[in-house]
């Protein structure tokens, strides 16, 4: 069903947002609970806190210097601003991406 499905998905988005705390450092551990639990809650339709987590992990994932998992993230980000019709950022984040 639907509903059940949706349910185990936001329990899953819960449980990434539980552990992020728990992730203080800047390692690729946070970042990836980052991106896991943002891509969660853009699929949700929480934007403030999808925009929040991909962000950090973003800034995460540039200080450690990984190109294709920054690119990941800036392609992800983009996603997410079209979805709030924000297509300036949209654009910027492919392009860099």
């Amino acid at each position: 069903r639907e509903v059940d499905r949706l349910d185990q998905q936001r329990s899953e988005g819960d449980a990434y947002r539980d552990a992020v705390p728990v992730l203080q450092e800047a390692t690729v551990a946070r970042a990836h609970a980052l991106y896991v639990g943002g891509v969660l809650a853009m699929n949700q339709g929480d934007q403030p806190e999808a925009t929040r987590m991909l962000t950090e992990c973003l800034a995460i994932r540039r200080d450690l210097g990984n190109p294709r998992e920054i690119a990941a993230s800036l392609s992800t980000l983009a996603t997410l601003y079209v979805q709030q019709d924000e297509l300036s950022k949209a654009r910027d984040c492919e392009e860099e991406a």
